[in-house]
């Protein structure tokens, strides 16, 4: 589904998580953040790569097995029967095969469909700053993580380059912002008619490398606690100059050490890059291996800093234009808007017997109510790795249940239901949607059945049922309202944007 959609990955897939701030000021230094991040992601990866991450797991009773005392019973187990040991103490452990996928992917444009390639024994990242591409090794010849001075060094030297030679005025990343198709022909335009090093840089510098890292300059916006809307439309999608939105990763330092997570979405979702994103920013604050008095160290090995220079002509270079004009017209259209309400939260929902996720669906249900009188498709996604190999289920928070609380809340104050009436209609709006929530994660959804009757009529070349023919799953298809939930101590902010032209993406 995901690889075979031609529409430009910003906006329409590549989903984005902001770090909240190190309170820590002198850590916040651009240079300092990154290199702390870099490390971390590195013992990240190799603690998966050496199985020593600990497992995802759901806890239907956390007192009972999120224990310590759990964690031991289950390390003399054998692996064989572990997972039906774990059921014994109602705790469902969750695949985490999308795991291996976080580090050296990138997503290929191809005709009709990309394709995804990774290297597992790569040694460097990509670091962009002002479009210039920059191989960086951060790994040792032996497969170890380099010092914390040496890759601190290594940045600095990066961004010394970066700075003197100025912004690249062919910065080929914008060209991972457009229609797939187009991007396809390009890439093959700049392997095949212009040649040279091209081929060998885009495959074992820049889709090899193990994650991306933007450096943003001082120019791109700053985090303000007053307008935080340009900062976070920057860092969704922006004009693309400094991105390589191909890569499953891209870490984004800005200059006032501002940290997000932008990622590619076709390889795996947001229960695998949360875990990350978690992991990394904990050991970031709590023990961070570059410090602020570390001594940079510049007398490295040059070759361990690679300036990745694409040759081109001027119909790329026209196209590199067309395209970051275009960016910049596409941003100027989407409206962003951040609500913080304190006055409800969890705590709240919880004493009332209320499901947080449901009052949240059901706020949204009576806003696109009272802002434009109806109710639409919407999408709420809901992981299915509770399986193997699961990805996601839709939930319908758009349901009868919803429907009646929007419309006694539309009512004249005379004509209300008296308060317990009201609540009563709440609170089976809440169970009507625990239980399609429930029925998502336990593959009981009809979206992705739907979904995967239609490919196996394709693939063997049956013809079509008419229900796919039909308004009616059109409609469900056109998701006006498009939602997803995650829950982190470590994050500042979420993001993705709608998935139709006339849509809402609401994080």
């Amino acid at each position: 589904m995901y690889l075979r959609d031609r529409s430009p990955l910003p906006l329409n897939y590549n989903p984005l998580l902001i770090m909240k701030h190190d309170t820590k000021e002198a850590y916040q230094d651009q240079l300092l953040r990154a290199t702390n991040l870099v490390i971390s992601s590195m013992r990240f990866w190799r603690s998966l790569q050496a199985h020593l991450l600990d497992p995802e797991i759901y806890h239907l009773n956390a007192k009972k097995s999120d224990t310590q005392g759990f964690k031991n019973i289950m390390c003399l187990i054998p692996e064989r029967i572990a997972t039906y040991a774990a059921y014994a103490f109602k705790a469902f452990p969750l695949d985490m095969s999308q795991y291996k996928r976080l580090f050296g992917v990138s997503r290929i444009p191809g005709k009709g469909k990309d394709s995804l390639v990774q290297n597992e024994n790569s040694k460097h990242i990509l670091v962009i700053r002002g479009g210039n591409l920059y191989s960086v090794d951060v790994l040792d010849k032996d497969g170890n993580i380099e010092r914390p001075e040496v890759i601190l060094g290594r940045l600095h030297t990066v961004l010394n380059k970066a700075d003197t030679n100025g912004s690249s005025t062919v910065p080929i990343g914008t060209l991972t912002t457009i229609n797939r198709d187009e991007w396809a022909s390009l890439r093959q335009y700049l392997t095949d008619n212009i040649g040279g090093e091209n081929k060998r840089l885009l495959e074992t510098e820049i889709d090899a490398a193990l994650f991306c890292l933007c450096l943003d300059s001082s120019n791109s916006p700053k985090y303000s606690e007053e307008n935080f809307v340009p900062l976070l439309k920057d860092l969704l999608a922006g004009d693309g100059i400094n991105r390589w939105f191909d890569k499953s990763v891209s870490l984004i330092v800005t200059a006032d050490g501002t940290a997000a997570v932008n990622f590619e979405h076709s390889w795996g979702d947001g229960i695998a890059v949360l875990r990350y994103f978690n992991e990394i920013y904990q050991e970031t604050i709590k023990n961070p291996f570059a410090k602020p008095s570390i001594i940079v160290n510049h007398t490295e090995n040059i070759k361990c800093i690679r300036s990745i220079k694409l040759k081109t002509d001027a119909y790329v270079e026209n196209a590199i234009q067309k395209t970051i004009l275009k960016n910049k017209h596409i941003m100027q259209q989407l409206n962003v808007n951040i609500l913080k309400y304190p006055e409800l939260n969890k705590d709240i929902c919880k004493s009332l017997g209320l499901s947080p996720d449901a009052i949240m669906q059901l706020s949204f249900q009576l806003a696109y109510k009272r802002a434009f009188n109806d109710y639409v498709g919407t999408y709420e996604s809901c992981s299915t790795a509770a399986f193997r190999h699961g990805r996601t289920e839709t939930v319908r928070p758009c349901t009868m249940a919803t429907k009646h609380v929007c419309e006694n809340l539309g009512r004249s104050l005379a004509k209300q239901s008296h308060l317990s009436e009201l609540y009563s209609l709440i609170k089976q709006s809440s169970y009507v949607h625990n239980e399609l929530t429930k029925q998502a994660a336990m593959g009981q959804g009809f979206d992705r059945h739907l979904f995967a009757l239609r490919h196996q009529a394709k693939l063997h070349g049956k013809e079509l049922p008419a229900v796919y023919e039909s308004e009616a799953y059109a409609k469900i298809n056109h998701n006006i309202i498009s939602t997803s939930t995650l829950s982190s101590n470590a994050l500042l902010a979420g993001s993705f944007g709608p998935v139709v032209r006339d849509g809402l993406g609401i994080a």
